[in-house]
């Protein structure tokens, strides 16, 4: 097994690419903001009405930080088929 920050010697190139995505200082940032604003709606609405469901930052920039950014409770496939719709530039992985 790999130690920490390095690959199965297989690894597909869109892999290792992603992870390195992910990693980066400012996905790292994001993500803490995500999971910051899923925080709050817990605190205000409580874990059960969020159960199954996703916080949506409303007219969200793709690579802007997300504070103070307006969010929504929706549910999960409502969300993903907005996401797609808002950023679909054409599907290049068939």
């Amino acid at each position: 097994m790999p130690t920490k920050g390095q690959f199965k010697a297989g690894a597909k190139a869109r892999s290792v690419a992603q992870r390195k995505y992910n990693g980066s200082d400012v996905q790292k940032k994001r993500r803490a903001e995500r999971n910051a604003a899923r925080r709050a709606a817990e605190r205000i609405h409580g874990k059960k009405a969020l159960a199954g469901k996703e916080v949506d930052h409303i007219n969200s920039s793709k690579n802007g930080s997300l504070k103070n950014v307006a969010t929504r409770i929706l549910d999960k496939r409502k969300n993903r088929v907005l996401g797609a719709k808002k950023s679909h530039t054409g599907n290049s992985r068939k």
